[in-house]
């Protein structure tokens, strides 16, 4: 039984060591462009463990150097400045979606072709006009719009989508209903939405609580 044991666990890290090597192979050299907030976002991956991030555009004209780890298809990067961490430009973890694409956590795709970058647009905002009228029909988020004071006729709050979190290694897209007015700006409601099979959480940060509100 024991040797089993052991077996089977040799067995598991090679296939994950196999893994890594796999999206070294895919990653090692190629160009990796983003286009989002009238900038384009540049990440080059080196067989040395180092990376190039560039920007051209709205943002600047900036070049940033670091060191890089792979880890189940994740790409851990290191900086060797803070500067556009901080700004929120250069994102630390990378996801290795598939041989032409890597993607963010807030859920921004870098590809090697214009064709893929415009694929992930597209489906991103395709899927978001999905969930919007679904949760917008939910009672907890007409709960919670009913009890939010605004002073413009024309205005609604709206659920604002905020990236991706990762709990038991499952990705939950999170959306916040927010009131946007200028004396009041906060967050009343977090919902974190489940692709498949298709899930919908009410998130209570007071004790870290997923409360399933709907499925199908």
């Amino acid at each position: 039984m024991k040797q089993d044991l052991c077996i089977l666990l040799v067995v598991t890290i090679l296939n994950s060591c196999n893994q890594d090597k796999n999206v070294e192979l895919i990653i090692f050299d190629s160009l990796y462009q983003g286009l989002w907030a009238e900038t384009m976002w540049e990440y080059r991956f080196k067989k040395d463990g180092t990376f190039i991030f560039k920007t051209q555009g709205h943002y600047d004209n900036s070049i940033t150097t670091g060191t890089y780890a792979i880890k189940k298809k994740v790409l851990l990067l290191n900086p060797n400045s803070d500067w556009m961490t901080l700004d929120g430009v250069l994102k630390t973890r990378l996801k290795v979606i598939s041989d032409e694409c890597i993607r963010d956590f807030d859920n921004y795709y870098y590809c090697t072709s214009t064709d893929s970058i415009n694929h992930y647009i597209v489906s991103n905002y395709s899927y978001k006009e999905f969930v919007f009228p679904i949760m917008d029909n939910l009672p907890i988020v007409k709960e919670a719009k009913s009890k939010i004071n605004f002073k413009y006729d024309d205005y609604e709050p709206k659920m604002y989508y905020e990236g991706i979190i990762v709990d038991n290694s499952v990705e939950l897209h999170r959306y916040s209903l927010v009131n946007f007015e200028e004396d009041d700006n906060r967050f009343y409601l977090t919902l974190l939405v489940q692709k498949k099979p298709f899930k919908i959480f009410e998130y209570d940060s007071k004790g870290d609580n997923l409360t399933l509100v709907y499925e199908r």
